[in-house]
């Protein structure tokens, strides 16, 4: 095996097609794995003091792994680590090693680790929102053995869990099988909206479109409309983050990807969904409603409209993304573990690192947790 490693942008934008036919061979085809994908979150979010450093592993000249890191900094309390981490953050979803098929149980993830072990100055090592689902990743089962047979301190977080349907049967039955009272709460609601407001009705975007980027941000509009927008986490907020779902959203629609959705009562926008079809997947990205029209439930009849969409088309599976809330199980009957896979570097800050998040935070947590529960016990008294 022989391993390069790119760190120029513009020699990175010329491997798109090996990069993506190898992602069309692997276990995690998905979006946000995807050259087109890593092209723009690259030049919208690493910044000018950050060093991407992607490995690529070949074989007789075969592309047949790809591990795409960074080297960053990242502080804590009083303290600035130096941390090599896979190329990721809340607008990536979902991040991985790609590694061809066939080659899961060969030693590239060690050829990987060696590399940077050897190369690479830093205090921790990060994988963040890692999936461990159906078999489609070895990289946190490789990782543990890796490690720690080399003596090196690792932990994984809590895992994040993101919500999902498998689209196996008809609509029809699988609505049926929601909970009685969501269901005839949504009908009621959907009635009560057409009756009071306007007639219902859904509009979508999925080709090319002369008012894409108007509708967009008409879009964003009603996501900043509530709680993000008043807590400064909507994408109108962060005009690198809006440049960057514009720059996605154009490269989507060349792909076939792109899928907006908006739920109208008369003329006025109540809902907005942002979401990629690929690989007969659905992804839910962003989603968006007018918090004035709250009691109608437009989020929930926008997913109902989708969700049945989906079957009608015959996909695998709706995604919803993003963590586990109380409205996506309504609707989902399955869960995506993700994990974020710390490595400490035997450095004095490394080892200081895997003291907190180890040992000293668990503890600390434990003990908050008895102190609550001796304040209930005394309240009861």
């Amino acid at each position: 095996m022989q391993l390069k490693v790119i760190e120029n942008y513009d020699v990175f934008l010329n491997m798109e097609k090996e990069w993506n036919d190898l992602l069309s061979h692997s276990l995690n085809d998905i979006p946000f794995l995807r050259h087109e994908w890593v092209k723009h979150w690259w030049k919208n979010f690493v910044e000018p003091n950050e060093k991407v450093q992607i490995f690529l592993i070949y074989e007789s000249e075969k592309l047949i792994a790809i591990a795409p890191f960074m080297a960053t900094r990242e502080k804590g309390y009083i303290l600035t680590y130096r941390v090599l981490k896979l190329m990721v953050n809340s607008h990536s979803y979902r991040s991985d090693l790609i590694i061809r098929r066939g080659y899961e149980n060969s030693d590239i993830v060690k050829y990987i680790w060696q590399y940077v072990k050897d190369r690479n100055k830093w205090d921790y090592l990060k994988l963040r929102d890692v999936p461990d689902f159906a078999n489609e990743s070895i990289t946190i089962k490789e990782f543990k053995k890796l490690t720690s047979s080399l003596g090196f301190h690792i932990s994984l977080e809590t895992p994040r869990y993101s919500p999902l349907i498998v689209l196996e049967g008809d609509w029809e039955t699988y609505f049926k099988n929601r909970k009685g009272h969501f269901r005839r709460n949504l009908n009621r609601r959907e009635k009560k909206l057409a009756k009071e407001i306007g007639e219902i009705r859904i509009e979508k975007i999925e080709d090319s479109h002369p008012e894409l980027h108007e509708l967009l941000d008409k879009g964003f509009e009603v996501e900043a409309s509530g709680w993000k927008g008043e807590k400064g986490s909507a994408i109108l907020n962060n005009e690198a983050i809006r440049k960057f779902y514009h720059r996605v959203a154009d490269e989507a629609v060349k792909q076939g990807w792109l899928k907006l959705y908006f739920l109208y009562a008369g003329d006025q926008l109540l809902a907005f969904d942002y979401c990629f079809v690929y690989c007969d997947r659905f992804y839910l990205m962003k989603v968006g409603y007018d918090e004035q029209f709250k009691r109608y439930a437009p989020g929930h009849l926008l997913k109902k409209y989708e969700i049945r969409e989906c079957f009608e088309n015959g996909l695998k599976e709706y995604d919803f993304l993003g963590q586990q809330m109380e409205w996506k199980m309504e609707w989902a009957d399955n869960i995506r573990p993700q994990y974020t896979i710390f490595v400490y570097g035997k450095t004095p800050l490394g080892f200081f690192k895997y003291f907190l998040n180890v040992i000293f935070l668990p503890a600390l947590r434990r003990v908050s947790f008895l102190r609550k529960i001796k304040k209930q016990i005394f309240r009861i008294r």
